[in-house]
């Protein structure tokens, strides 16, 4: 089975578990990924890019909240969209970690436009802040989850490079970059404000 049916699939059965288990609520882990890209930052309101643009991966995502959104009458359901979390035994092949080993490699970081795309990344403890905050919610609810600071690729960049030391090195292409902004202003509102500064979590990946 592809990684669609599997996400899919292992979301009814977590969602059928629940409701057999008699669970108040509901967690679902989505991905900010599901609103496409933009110049402007994405609320939960914010349109749905057609499905057959968002590939397997995004699109099970979709297809769980769907499936998720469902079982709102019989428990208590959140959906956190996720935006480029980071932290502490992250996978070196995501994001953020692989950035700074590129920076301490001296690799080229390749750049959409001057500055590459912008996004705003949340630290790992924001974001189980986050989630604890929602199992306290009652109804159902969706939250974008994600930092207060909007940076660049080059910014991020930078930002590791005076930590580590390592002057960045940069290849600028003339493609247009494709932002990923989280508004945030619901999850401020209701669960938490973010505290992390992305100076002060990215020593955390730092070897």
């Amino acid at each position: 089975m592809d990684v669609f049916g599997v996400n899919v699939a292992s979301t009814a059965r977590l969602l059928d578990y629940a409701r057999k288990a008699g669970a108040s609520h509901f967690i679902l882990a989505s991905s900010g990924g599901v609103y496409g890209a933009g110049d402007e930052a994405f609320r939960e309101n914010s349109a749905i890019p057609h499905h057959g643009q968002l590939g397997y991966y995004l699109g099970s995502k979709l297809c769980a909240e769907v499936l998720a959104q469902n079982y709102s009458s019989l428990m208590n359901v959140g959906i956190l969209r996720f935006f480029f979390m980071y932290g502490k035994g992250q996978k070196r092949q995501m994001l953020v970690p692989r950035l700074v080993d590129n920076v301490l490699a001296g690799n080229a970081i390749t750049l959409q436009g001057e500055d590459g795309i912008k996004i705003n990344p949340i630290h790992v403890s924001d974001a189980v802040a986050a989630l604890e905050g929602c199992l306290k919610l009652e109804g159902s609810h969706t939250f974008n989850v994600a930092g207060t600071q909007t940076l660049s690729l080059r910014e991020i960049s930078c930002v590791i490079g005076k930590a580590v030391g390592v002057e960045p090195v940069f290849k600028v292409d003339a493609s247009e970059p494709r932002h990923l902004i989280a508004d945030i202003g619901a999850l401020s509102d209701t669960l938490v404000v973010p505290k992390v500064t992305f100076e002060q979590g990215i020593l955390e990946l730092i070897p």
